[in-house]
C-alpha cells in the first residue's frame, strides 16, 4: 500500500473527530483538521453579535492561540504574495481601516486596500451569499461591510495601542509579534444555533459548510495519480507538517524554470497529479498523527501508526516504558522477592500473546521524514509491516538484546532484562555526562536522528545490528576512567553487553545469557572474568579505607582490552598487596580456577579482545554480588529465627 493511501485511510477512519480538540490521558491536545482548513496562531479574539455588531475583543495567550480557519488552495500555501483566507486572517486583510493607522503615503494605503482587504471582502461576500452560507459567516460579512473599520474598534476598546500621532504603536507586541501583524479570529454570539459553540473555529457546521462551498466551486477534474480516481486536482499542497512553524512541503511544483522537469517532462501536470481531497486527507492525517504520537528532533521526524488504530508498543521505547504503556503494572509479580524487577520472560510472553490477537490483515506503517532545505521535506523511509510480525520483532529485539539495565520510574529504581529506548541508546553512545546522567546537546543531538534511522530496521524488521555501533559501545565501556560518575559508566557497560550479545546472535547465531557461564573457555570471556575478580579483590580490600577509589582493573581496562596478556601481568602485580588484606581467600580461589580454564596458547595471546570480554566481566561481577546478597539474606533470616 502506498503512503498516501495509508494516510487517506487513517483520515477516513477518524473523520468523525475532524475539527475537534481531543485531549489524551497525558493531557496532550491534538486536532484532526477538516478538509480545506488549516491551523493558525491567533493573537486577537473579536466578539460580534449575530447582527454584525462589535461587542468587544481581547488579546490571547500562547496557550490558547491555536485556531482552525477555513483556507483556499492559494491562501493555505501563501508565502509573500497577498492571498486572504476566507474568514479569519491578519489585521491587514480583515480591517478596512488598517492602512490609515500606518505611517505610509496614499498610494501605499490604497495598495493595502486593493491587495488585501478588498479581495478578502469579495471572497467573504461570495461565501456569505451562496447556498452554502452560515449564520456566523453572514454576521461577520455584515460587520465588515457596515463597520467603519476593525482597527478603530480595537483601539477604542484598548486591545490595540496607538502612539501620539494616533497611529498603531510599532513598539507594542502581542505574543511577541508586532501588533500590526496580529492574526484575528471571531466569536459570534448567537441564540439561533444552540448546539454549536459561539467560537467560529470550533463550529463543526461551519466547517462542513465551507467544505461543501469549496467542493461546489471545484473544477479541473482529472486522474489522481494517488487513488486512480477522477477528482479535482491541486498543485498547491499544505505545509506545516512537522509543526506549526514548519514551512517545508512534501509535494511542490514551483520550479518550472529550473532543472526540475527539463529533459523528462513538459510541465508539472506530467510529474504528479494529486486530487485536492486526497492531498488534504493525506497531509491533515500526517499532521495529526505526528502531533499525537510522532517523534520530532530538529529537521527529522519519525512516526508510526496501525491500520486498525490498535494500541501498539512504541518502537522508540525501552522495555520499562513499553511495559507501562502496554500492560500498566500487570507484569509486576506480586510473589517476587524483588518488586522493582521487570521479568523479561513474562514481558515477552505478554507481548507475543498480544501480537497473536491481532488480525492477520492489520499492518503497521513506519515513516521517517527529513527537511533537506527550509522549503523541502523528504520522506526518507516508509515501511509496511504486518502488525503481528511487528510485535514479534520487538519482542525478539528485547530478548536478543536482553541484559540487566537500571532505570528510574516514579522515584523508584527499577531493574529489567531487556534493552533501553532508542533515545537512551543514543545518549549513552554519543552523549556527555551531566548531573549524573548522559545527555545529547549541541551538534551531538543530530546523532539521535542517525541512531533512530539505523536502529529502526533492526527493531521493526529484525535486521542485523550495525557493527560500528557495537564497536562504539565497547570502546566507551572499556574506558571507565573517562567517566566522572560511575553510574554513567555502568549504563554504558550494560548497553555494550546488550549490543555485543545481539551482534553474536545476528552474525554468529550464538545465544549468550546474563547468567555466568562457568564452562565457557572463550579467551575473551575468560579474560573478562579475570578482570572482574581483580576489580572485586581491590574493591573489598580497600572498601573501608578508600571507598570510591578507582581500581587498577578499571584504570587499565582500555589497555587490557588492547593487550590483555601484557596488561594482565601489570594488574596481577599491583593486585598482590590487596590480596594479602582479604580476610576471605575465596576470590583468590576463583582467580586460580579461571586461570586453569585457559589453554596456554589463549592465555599468552596478546591480541585485542573481542567485545565478549565485557559479558564475562559483567556476568562475573553480577554473579558474585548476587551470591553475596543471597548469603547475607540467608544469614539475616537465620539470626531472626
Amino acid at each position: 500500500m502506498s503512503w498516501m493511501t495509508a494516510l487517506c485511510e487513517l483520515y477516513d477512519r477518524n473523520a468523525n473527530i475532524a475539527g475537534k480538540q481531543i485531549v489524551d490521558e497525558k493531557g496532550k491536545s491534538t486536532v484532526l483538521l477538516p478538509i480545506a482548513h488549516i491551523t493558525q496562531a491567533a493573537q486577537i479574539e473579536v466578539v460580534l453579535s449575530q447582527n454584525g455588531e462589535f461587542l468587544g475583543a481581547r488579546t490571547l495567550e500562547k496557550a490558547e492561540n491555536s485556531t482552525i480557519v477555513p483556507a483556499t488552495e492559494g491562501s493555505a500555501s501563501r508565502t509573500s504574495k497577498p492571498c486572504p483566507h476566507p474568514l479569519c486572517d491578519k489585521l491587514k486583510y480583515v480591517a478596512k481601516d488598517y492602512a490609515y493607522y500606518l505611517e505610509c503615503d496614499d498610494k501605499e494605503k490604497q495598495k493595502y486596500i486593493n491587495e488585501c482587504f478588498n479581495p478578502y471582502l469579495q471572497q467573504l461576500n461570495e461565501w456569505s451569499s451562496s447556498e452554502y452560507s452560515h449564520l456566523k459567516v453572514q454576521s461577520i460579512a455584515k460587520y465588515m461591510n457596515e463597520s467603519g473599520g476593525l482597527v478603530g474598534d480595537l483601539i477604542g476598546c484598548g486591545v490595540l495601542a496607538a502612539d501620539e500621532k494616533g497611529l498603531l504603536d510599532i513598539s507594542k507586541k502581542i505574543q511577541g509579534l508586532p501588533q500590526a501583524d496580529a492574526f484575528v479570529r471571531f466569536v459570534v454570539r448567537s441564540d439561533k444555533i444552540s448546539d454549536q459553540p459561539d467560537e467560529v473555529w470550533l463550529d463543526s457546521t461551519l466547517h462542513e459548510k465551507f467544505i461543501q462551498y469549496q467542493t461546489a466551486k471545484a473544477d479541473n477534474k482529472d486522474l489522481c495519480y494517488a487513488t486512480g480516481e477522477h477528482e479535482t486536482l491541486t498543485y498547491l499542497h499544505p505545509s506545516k507538517i512537522m509543526n506549526e512553524g514548519d514551512m517545508t512541503k512534501l509535494i511542490s511544483f514551483n520550479d518550472s524554470s529550473g532543472f526540475t522537469y527539463r529533459g523528462r517532462f513538459d510541465d508539472k501536470t506530467e510529474v504528479s497529479a494529486v486530487g485536492y481531497n486526497t492531498s488534504q486527507k493525506t497531509h491533515n492525517a500526517l499532521k495529526w498523527i505526528i502531533r499525537r504520537q510522532g517523534f520530532t528532533n530538529g529537521s527529522f521526524c519519525f512516526v508510526s501508526w496501525e491500520s486498525a488504530d490498535s494500541a501498539m508498543p512504541s518502537i522508540m521505547d525501552g522495555m520499562p516504558d513499553m511495559m507501562l504503556e502496554m500492560f500498566g503494572d500487570a507484569l509486576n509479580d506480586d510473589n517476587s522477592n524483588d518488586t522493582n524487577y521487570i521479568d523479561a520472560q513474562k514481558f515477552n510472553q505478554s507481548l507475543m500473546g498480544y501480537g497473536k490477537k491481532l488480525d492477520y490483515n492489520q499492518n503497521m506503517y513506519l515513516m521517517t521524514l527529513e527537511a533537506s532545505t527550509p522549503g523541502r521535506l523528504s520522506m526518507t523511509g516508509f515501511t509496511t509491516i504486518n502488525s503481528s510480525r511487528y510485535v514479534e520483532n520487538i519482542a525478539n529485539w528485547q530478548k536478543s538484546c536482553g541484559w540487566i539495565h537500571y532505570t528510574k520510574k516514579n522515584e523508584k529504581v527499577i531493574s529489567y532484562c531487556g534493552m533501553p529506548g532508542i533515545k537512551n541508546i543514543a545518549e549513552i553512545l554519543y552523549g556527555n555526562e551531566g548531573n549524573g546522567y548522559m545527555s545529547l546537546s549541541g551538534n551531538n543531538s543530530v546523532m539521535l536522528n542517525t541512531t533512530i534511522k539505523r536502529l529502526l530496521p533492526c527493531i521493526s524488521q529484525g535486521k542485523k545490528i550495525p557493527r560500528d555501533m557495537v564497536d562504539t559501545a565497547v570502546q566507551r565501556a572499556s574506558s571507565p576512567v573517562s567517566y566522572k560518575d560511575e553510574k554513567c559508566w555502568r549504563q554504558t557497560l550494560a548497553l555494550a553487553c546488550s549490543m555485543v550479545k545481539k551482534l553474536k546472535y545476528d552474525y554468529n547465531s550464538e545465544v549468550w545469557n546474563m547468567a555466568l557461564d562457568t564452562k565457557c573457555t572463550d579467551r575473551s570471556y575468560l579474560y573478562g572474568r579475570l578482570l572482574a575478580i581483580a576489580d572485586l579483590i581491590e574493591q573489598r580490600a580497600t572498601f573501608e579505607e578508600e571507598k570510591g577509589k578507582v581500581t587498577n582493573a578499571k584504570r587499565y581496562m582500555n589497555a587490557f582490552a588492547q593487550r590483555p596478556f601484557r596488561t594482565w601481568q601489570i594488574i596481577e602485580e599491583k593486585l598482590e598487596p590487596y590480596s594479602r588484606k582479604l580476610k576471605s581467600k575465596w576470590l583468590l580461589t576463583q582467580l586460580d580456577e579461571i586461570h586453569n580454564m585457559f589453554s596456554p596458547e589463549d592465555y599468552a595471546d596478546d591480541s585485542r579482545l573481542d567485545g565478549l570480554y565485557l559479558l564475562g566481566y559483567h556476568s562475573q561481577i553480577y554473579a558474585i554480588n548476587s551470591f553475596n546478597k543471597e548469603v547475607s539474606e540467608t544469614n539475616d533470616s537465620e539470626e531472626n529465627d
